[in-house]
């Protein structure tokens, strides 16, 4: 019973929603759209290469998948260009 309780417990945890991610066209930070692009790192660069590989839209997982890059690190790379107003995000869920 109690392994049964830890496998569901974790297979929950493990079940999270997708995110989608498109660019946006419009800024919505006070910043030019090249100005955006100078304070880029060089991940960020590539996951928004990736996004518009892809016509403009990506679930996360996808993009964990592609870029080989860790979770958390997509996560924060996410957070940070939506910060920026380069990417919005929706969940799916």
């Amino acid at each position: 019973m109690a392994l049964t309780t830890i496998n569901i417990y974790v297979l929950w945890r493990k079940a999270k929603p997708s995110v989608i991610i498109k660019t946006v066209s419009e800024p919505t930070s006070g910043m030019k759209g090249y100005e955006r692009l100078k304070v880029l790192k060089n991940d960020e660069k590539l996951v928004i290469s990736m996004i518009a590989r892809s016509g403009g839209t990506i679930l996360q997982k996808e993009l964990t998948a592609i870029t080989k890059l860790p979770g958390y690190k997509i996560t924060r790379i996410l957070n940070r260009l939506e910060g920026l107003g380069v990417i919005s995000r929706k969940n799916t869920a």
